[in-house]
Order: C-alpha cells, then sequence, then structure tokens
C-alpha cells in the first residue's frame, strides 16, 4: 500500500468517530421529511422548481416508463403510483429490491416467476416499483441553466457545509459556471465523497437524513388525497 493510500485510511478511521459524535448528538427529522429551503432573511426562498414543474416533471416519467410496459406487454393495466421522496441515484437500487421482494417478485428477472404469476403482472409491479421514487439524474434532467445552478447552490452552500460540520470529508466545487455547463457529464456532488469513503451504510444514511443531498423543490411526492 502507498503511502497516499494509507494517509488517506487513516484520515477515513480518524475522521469516523469524530463523525459518529456529531450524529449522535443530532436530532434527526423523520426518514422521509423534507427539509424546507430557508431563505436568510427568515422567509422561505422563492422555489427554482414550481408546483407545476414538479407535476410535469413527476406525470413525464411516470408516462415514459409506463411507455416501456406497453412496448412489451400491451395488454398491461396501468396502475395508480403513490410517488415518493426523490432519492439519490445510489439508493434506488436496493428500494427496487425492497418493493418487488415485497409484492412478492424476484427482483432480478422475470425469468423468476413463481406459480400463479405471470409476465404482465411483473411487469406491472415492477412499473410500480421503478416510479415510486424518482432519482436524482432523472429528475434533474430537464433542468434549466437557472435550475442547474441553484442546484449548485444547495450543494455548494448547503450540503457540503452540513457534510464538513459532522467531521466528513468533503471535496472542492467546482465554479458555478462550470457546473451548469457540464450538467449530466461531469457532474459535482459533495455526497459522492463520502459515499465513496468506505464509510458504514447506515452511518452514512443518517448523514443523509442530516444534510439532505436532494433539495426539497426536487421532491416529485404526490399530494395527498
Amino acid at each position: 500500500m502507498t503511502s497516499t493510500s494509507s494517509s488517506s485510511a487513516g484520515a477515513r478511521r480518524a475522521a469516523l468517530p469524530l463523525a459518529w459524535a456529531c450524529l449522535a448528538a443530532l436530532t434527526l427529522g423523520v426518514a422521509g421529511s423534507i427539509v424546507p429551503v430557508i431563505a436568510a432573511a427568515g422567509g422561505r426562498a422563492p422555489s427554482p422548481v414550481d408546483d407545476r414543474e414538479r407535476l410535469e416533471i413527476r406525470e413525464r416519467l411516470l408516462d415514459s416508463a409506463w411507455d416501456s410496459v406497453l412496448s412489451s406487454t400491451p395488454i398491461a393495466r396501468r396502475p395508480v403510483v403513490d410517488v415518493g421522496a426523490t432519492v439519490d441515484d445510489s439508493q434506488a437500487g436496493a428500494l427496487i429490491t425492497e418493493c418487488l421482494e415485497e409484492a412478492g417478485f424476484a427482483a432480478n428477472s422475470a425469468g423468476s416467476l413463481a406459480p400463479g404469476q405471470t409476465r404482465v403482472s411483473f411487469a406491472v409491479a415492477r412499473y410500480s416499483c421503478t416510479t415510486r421514487h424518482p432519482t436524482l439524474s432523472q429528475v434533474t434532467s430537464g433542468l434549466s441553466d437557472d435550475q442547474r445552478g441553484a442546484l449548485w447552490d444547495h450543494y455548494a452552500m448547503r450540503v457540503r457545509p452540513c457534510l464538513a460540520g459532522l467531521g466528513l470529508p468533503v471535496s472542492a466545487p467546482p465554479e458555478r459556471g462550470y457546473f451548469v455547463d457540464r450538467f449530466g457529464f461531469d457532474t459535482w456532488n459533495p455526497f459522492d465523497t463520502v459515499r465513496a469513503g468506505g464509510f458504514p451504510a447506515p452511518f452514512v444514511d443518517r448523514a443523509e437524513l442530516r444534510c439532505r443531498s436532494v433539495p426539497a423543490w426536487l421532491d416529485l411526492t404526490s399530494p395527498a388525497p
């Protein structure tokens, strides 16, 4: 092992106790709650993505996913999906697997169907499970330059200081203009350093609850009936 690798590993080990101590002292919100973006003056800041735009994004993602179902199983009947909170792409796989298993399906393929299950029922279940929690990359794919800039503001001015305050390693942000111009090709997220740092998954989940990598204005949760 090189001296650089040893130093990096030592830094992670040194940071972990401090970060655990900081997290233990925090009163965290409920797992599904969304922390609103508050303006410095004490009022609620204007949302970079308004309710109408969130509805349009939600419907676009649902329609696109259903079109994929119909291309292979045209007799399927579309279910109503209660869309939940937007999640980081790294969290999506586990959520889909859990959802499919709760529905009684093997998560890997339609080739593992149990007696009484059909290819159509699997396709419908998979549609429901894959659209229940949109991923950050899906939701942000059509953002305007101004909205991309607002996401940089969230990452650089809120998430990064929050992670640093927990004693976690954080990378330096790119220039705001570079982030906007290269969005989707070289997208910076301060949480990437944490997720690649070898920290235990429960620890990363608790840090996510505190520092919220996904801003409230990108949450596509279906409105209450």
